[in-house]
């Protein structure tokens, strides 16, 4: 009987043991992968490989769910600390619905009735990663609905530095994901010419680029992308050019002394098999060349 009662106790041990382990005990390797995790609408929502862009003014943290619900979180500051979402500080939360539907976003920017907070806790300079809190409610002028983003934890996510300050060597940049994956070009370029402002990302080895052509005035907000214009979306692949069909761009910020334009965008267009293809988590930094008459 004693042995039997000795076994039970080291089973029992050896049980615990595991769950530990299991629940994060050990020195697991998921300890240092990014997340980002939210309630919408009480619905689990998770990206498993959020991003996130910095500069001494601005933060932007961005992910998609598996089913193509992006939410990003755009920030008028380059530093930890707690911030309001809402239209009147320039803080902004945004629900990207999936883009197949071609749905409006919703956001706490454009009205009064959206409102939110977002606690950046930490931004690990040494392993380039930023850490924190968020939740928000998010509306969409087009049909008077609300997104109620809760429980919005992002830990461990990656960060790209953008230095904005020194004009003379910033370095254009624009993200994307089409189709569901990653997108980032080789080259981004910018020009002004006396209508427009031309962004052009390329890349070269896949006979791939993209362009945002915007009306030279354009001012921070949300805008729509459409066939119609004044703001157009271009996909390029081989010798097809496919032209958006729907979307939005937000601008952040366009200082025109500096030349220097920001901001998030998403469409969609219809490839030569007719199918609709999505452009989305498009995350641009530019610092466009003015080629206008007189310049």
């Amino acid at each position: 009987m004693k042995r039997y009662f000795i076994a039970s106790i080291l089973f029992v041990l050896l049980v615990l043991m595991g769950l530990l382990t299991s629940c994060g005990g050990g020195n697991s390797s998921n300890d240092s992968r990014p997340i980002m995790t939210a309630m919408v609408n009480s619905t689990n929502w998770r990206c498993p490989a959020p991003n996130a862009r910095i500069s001494e003014n601005s933060i932007t943290i961005y992910g998609t769910s598996a089913n193509g619900q992006t939410i990003q979180l755009v920030i008028r500051a380059g530093e930890k600390g707690e911030y309001n979402l809402n239209e009147f500080t320039g803080h902004e939360g945004k629900y990207i619905p999936n883009m197949s539907t071609g749905a409006a976003i919703y956001s706490t920017s454009g009205s009064t009735q959206g409102s939110g907070n977002v606690l950046i806790s930490s931004i690990n300079e040494e392993t380039r990663t930023i850490s924190g809190i968020f939740n928000f409610k998010a509306f969409r002028s087009t049909d008077g609905s609300f997104k109620n983003i809760t429980d919005g934890v992002f830990t461990k996510v990656p960060y790209k530095f953008i230095n904005t300050i020194d004009t003379t060597v910033y370095q254009s940049t624009l993200t994307a994901e089409i189709a569901g994956e990653n997108w980032i070009p080789q080259n981004v370029s910018a020009i002004k010419n006396d209508t427009a402002i031309i962004i052009t990302a390329d890349y070269p080895e896949n006979w791939e680029s993209l362009k945002l052509v915007l009306p030279v005035t354009v001012a921070s907000g949300i805008h729509q992308i459409s066939s119609d214009g004044p703001i157009y979306g271009l996909f390029q692949q081989g010798f097809y050019t496919y032209p958006a069909s729907n979307g939005s761009l937000t601008i952040g910020t366009h200082n025109f002394e500096e030349r220097r334009i920001t901001g998030t965008f998403f469409f969609n267009f219809i490839d030569n098999s007719s199918q609709t293809i999505s452009v989305t988590s498009g995350v641009f930094q530019v610092y466009y060349n003015d080629q206008g008459i007189g310049n």
